[in-house]
């Protein structure tokens, strides 16, 4: 990218000052291109609020500004000192929204720093050379595309020198393009999950009165997680989200949709009974699916949660303004069904970048052990 000329002048940011920066935060997002939910101010200041004292985080928040004090960059980093079972204590770099080998907290995705685009690079580099100077052992980008894990890990060797690059996870999700017609969108797909996604609409139909509820208010919503939990309970055998999970939804939400996002939470009752509940948020062009239960034993032939997804899908496509519907990553419980869905895949990468000798030797030694001794070990020393 060529020199823009532009002129940045970088410091580290106060938790008071990431509470009272909502709106140019979120100014910089929409110039930037970053990830508008998961880069968000509501999303990010939401987890901080919720993990951090839990968790005993060290606030790293990076601001960047032009000569005039315009925002023009955030490195979106906290830091922890872990001390391991073999008395190793390390320094571990994460980005905010993420708590890789930390503690359970929501997935943040699209993980990135956030930069102006008329002077990317030039504050690119500010903000890896302002990480690069502070104290740490490892840095770790959780659940960032491979290209940017790519250009932040070239710039931390630009000034440190050699690092050694530890991959972790690597994971991918599926968009689906909803600018075309809904019409289209199922003809491509294959006959079964044609079926499940929209077909067996007709079954429950015959015989039965289907309604959608969208949660409205604080309350509803509230209320909504509950029956959320409830169904997750009787899939997976614990609720959807623990008690610091419920509260960064509840607050998340509320600073969302104060901001200008969407809530498109929606309950499926059948004969006024519920029977499957799904939560997305819509933002830009953008929707996105954050979460989804319902009821196993309704009808062992209706896969209620696709069913209930595939409404979903037909209104985004109804919506002109949304070009995406988001599944994001994770498989289902049996399968990985998002690839069926007729979308464009995506890729995440979750890496260490590596500058403690000691830490940099144990990972060198462990790069020539078979990957189930080396799953044990990190397991067991939580490396």
């Amino acid at each position: 990218m060529p020199d823009s000329g532009c002129r940045v002048n970088a410091r580290l940011l106060s938790a008071y000052e990431f509470s009272q920066l909502g709106p140019d935060w979120d100014d910089l997002v929409e110039r930037s291109g970053a990830d508008r939910l998961f880069m968000g101010w509501s999303w990010l200041y939401s987890w901080w609020e919720t993990w951090s004292q839990v968790m005993g985080l060290d606030l790293l928040l990076i601001g960047v500004f032009d000569d005039g004090g315009r925002l023009i960059g955030i490195g979106p980093f906290y830091r922890r000192a872990q001390q391991m079972p073999l008395g190793l204590r390390v320094n571990r770099v994460q980005m905010l929204g993420n708590a890789w080998h930390v503690g359970p907290s929501v997935r943040s995705e699209y993980t990135n720093l956030i930069t102006d685009a008329n002077c990317s690079e030039e504050v690119s580099s500010a903000i890896v050379a302002f990480v690069s100077q502070l104290t740490w052992d490892e840095v770790v980008l959780c659940d960032c595309s491979p290209a940017n894990v790519d250009l932040i890990t070239r710039a931390m060797r630009t000034h440190l020198g050699q690092l050694t690059q530890v991959d972790r996870a690597f994971d991918s999700g599926i968009a689906i393009n909803v600018s075309n017609s809904f019409e289209e969108w199922l003809a491509a797909l294959g006959k079964n999950t044609r079926l499940k996604v929209y077909n067996r609409r007709q079954r429950i139909s015959r015989r039965s009165q289907i309604d959608f509820i969208h949660a409205g208010s604080s309350y509803e919503f509230a209320e909504f997680l509950e029956e959320l939990s409830r169904f997750h309970i009787g899939r997976w055998g614990s609720p959807a989200f623990d008690r610091e999970g419920i509260r960064f939804h509840q607050a998340f939400v509320q600073r969302f949709t104060e901001s200008g996002g969407k809530l498109e939470a929606s309950k499926m009752l059948v004969d006024g009974k519920c029977v499957s509940v799904l939560y997305d948020v819509v933002i830009g062009a953008r929707r996105y699916n954050i979460q989804s239960g319902y009821d196993e034993s309704f009808d062992r032939q209706v896969a209620l949660g696709t069913l209930h997804l595939g409404y979903a899908i037909e209104q985004a496509f109804a919506d002109p303004d949304i070009h995406y519907y988001d599944l994001l990553a994770g498989g289902g419980k049996n399968t990985f069904y998002k690839d069926r869905l007729h979308g464009t895949a995506y890729s995440f990468k979750t890496v260490q970048l590596v500058r403690k000798p000691v830490l940099r030797l144990i990972y060198t030694q462990q790069a020539k052990l078979p990957a189930a001794w080396r799953q044990r070990i990190n397991k067991t020393i939580r490396l």
